[in-house]
């Protein structure tokens, strides 16, 4: 049972952090004046939401939002004056 736990914990210690990236409001993100200010990819503006706003926006988490086909990931970021 240790043994199992030391090895959890060293291959979590292995793991790399995610890369923090900054959250905008969708507001923020729909204006682009202000997305380009803050030097935001324009073809990534989703990625920007936090995890609340994405669920609340897309109804899905941004992973379930990554599975979907390009075509309905991008008619779906029209919608929201995302693309």
């Amino acid at each position: 049972e240790k043994q199992r736990r030391e090895a959890e914990e060293a291959a979590e210690k292995q793991q790399p952090e995610a890369e923090e990236v900054p959250t905008f409001t969708l507001e923020q993100l729909q204006d682009s004046k202000t997305w380009q200010k803050l030097n935001v990819k324009s073809t990534e503006r989703e990625a920007y939401l936090s995890e609340e706003d994405f669920q609340r926006v897309f109804e899905m988490d941004k992973e379930a939002f990554a599975k979907l086909p390009k075509w309905k990931r991008d008619a779906t970021k029209k919608k929201h004056g995302l693309f």
